[in-house]
């Protein structure tokens, strides 16, 4: 299908997603060094040494930091688009 970006950036999106959400359940610019299961939950060791613990995880990032964190291979072949911005 065809390929659409918000005029706002990618990030737009996030912030949208985010405004549905309970304030305080996202975190945005929080560099992320590992994630683990434990318990039935998620583990997030932040850069900041700081660990969290969720339900759920939104990995936004590019592929290759997404394949790291999450321990799995996604493809990685690039394909082409081109954004056209309407005023």
């Amino acid at each position: 299908g065809d390929t659409v970006l918000p005029l706002e950036g990618i990030e737009a999106v996030a912030r949208g997603v985010a405004q549905g959400i309970t304030a305080g359940s996202v975190r945005t610019h929080a560099p992320v060094d590992s994630l683990s299961r434990a318990g039935g939950k998620w583990q997030i060791h932040l850069r900041s040494s700081e660990l969290l613990e969720a339900e759920v995880v939104v990995i936004a990032t590019d592929v290759a930091t997404a394949s790291n964190l999450a321990r799995a291979k996604f493809d990685t072949e690039m394909f082409g688009s081109t954004c056209l911005y309407f005023e």
